[in-house]
């Protein structure tokens, strides 16, 4: 016959493993649909299915050649310009601008980019390209980024002032809305850069 002791110390063994499992269980059959933890949040939109973009060719507002080449290695904020540009896309400019100077050491791990249709080389827009050096400004193509991006995000639009962010193997992976306070762009950004080892 077994000893007692030994069947107690048994069981207050197997208490020890199984009954915090069982409340990791519970409360996680509690949590709302889409919950996620503080720290997983992020405040632009995480697109689902992430998605990659297949190759495309563009000609630069210099007259230079850009592929889908040049989006690798680095992050890539992603602008779309319909027309002149207006002070929304101004200040949609100004703020990706400031961002990427904000990171400091950082700051040549991330490009920005500008795919202008339309008067790209009107009186007002030459003057707003003038100030902004170091945007990469390309001329709208049939068969380009935007396109790709439209048949698979919901809701897009070249006039919307969204900026899209490319990761550095050429992936769409957020899109941050006109009305999103910079800061918060910026913190969702500085998350992947941190956690990425590429780029």
């Amino acid at each position: 016959m077994s000893d007692p002791k030994n069947k107690r110390k048994l069981i207050t063994i197997m208490a020890w493993f199984f009954i915090p499992l069982a409340i990791a269980f519970t409360w996680y059959k509690l949590l709302p649909e889409g919950y996620q933890p503080a720290s997983m949040t992020n405040s632009g939109q995480l697109l689902d299915p992430v998605f990659s973009l297949t190759e495309f060719s563009y000609q630069t507002i210099d007259g230079d050649s850009f592929s889908s080449k040049e989006v690798e290695k680095v992050w890539t904020l992603l602008h779309f310009i319909e027309g002149e540009c207006n002070a929304a896309c101004s200040e949609s400019l100004y703020n990706t601008r400031q961002m990427r100077i904000s990171f400091g050491k950082d700051i040549e791990r991330i490009d920005r980019v500008a795919v202008v249709s339309g008067a790209v080389k009107g009186e007002s827009n030459l003057k707003m390209w003038a100030s902004h050096p170091d945007l990469r400004i390309l001329l709208a193509t049939d068969k380009g980024m935007g396109e790709q991006i439209e048949r698979q995000v919901e809701g897009f639009s070249r006039s919307s002032n969204a900026v899209y962010l490319l990761d550095p193997l050429g992936n769409v992976v957020m899109r941050f809305s006109a009305s999103l306070e910079v800061k918060l762009m910026k913190k969702d950004i500085k998350k992947l850069l941190k956690l990425s080892n590429i780029g």
